[in-house]
């Protein structure tokens, strides 16, 4: 007992809270470094694959201003990705971004993706049902709808996996008239959103 009386006990305390905190911090720094400094140097491409792989989501994007907001909900992380404007779009510099910005901006992306729905739409009207037969007897069958692709306008898409062959039909929304169908690029054949089942 006599020996501890000899100890400082504020300053032992003191100097173990700093030393415990700065091992709590190692690994949210190397996270930071890794997450971040190591996409500076190579393609856009490959630092959306990295990001999208450590939970971040895309949340706003300008080629004018050679910029990208990606944002990980889980650590309430904002990135700011600046990147050349010509060839591969190699990285320039990475920063925190602005949080507003990237919260908002993935409040629209998934409102945009909530539009997407898996098989047909549930519309029925007689115009619709002649252009889906049309696309049937072409070997075609339905993929996925998009509701309000435009203001006002639904669209269902079609696609035949074995020619690549993709197909749409639009519609007003209201009304499920002024129904029309076109071709469409072999792209956009599959839903770029599905949901999870």
């Amino acid at each position: 007992m006599k020996k501890l009386t000899h100890i400082n006990m504020p300053s032992f305390f003191r100097n173990w809270a700093l030393a415990s905190l700065v091992f709590l911090l190692i690994p949210l720094l190397s996270f930071g470094q890794s997450s971040q400094n190591d996409l500076v140097g190579i393609k856009l491409e490959e630092a959306e694959n990295l990001l999208a792989e450590r939970g971040f989501e895309i949340a706003g994007s300008s080629l004018f201003k050679k910029q990208q907001l990606w944002y990980n909900a889980k650590e309430n992380s904002c990135l700011s990705v600046s990147f050349e404007k010509k060839g591969d779009h190699v990285v320039t510099e990475v920063t925190a971004g602005d949080e507003g910005k990237c919260k908002a901006g993935i409040e629209a992306s998934h409102k945009v993706m909530d539009a997407y729905h898996d098989g047909a739409a549930p519309a029925n009207s007689a115009a619709i049902e002649k252009e889906r037969q049309k696309l049937k007897d072409k070997g075609l069958v339905v993929s996925y709808w998009i509701q309000d692709i435009a203001p006002g306008r639904s669209t269902e898409y079609w696609k035949n996996e074995s020619t690549q062959a993709c197909m749409h039909i639009v519609w007003n929304s209201a009304d499920q008239s002024d129904v029309s169908s076109d071709s469409c690029d072999s792209k956009y054949r599959n839903n770029p959103y599905p949901k999870d089942n």
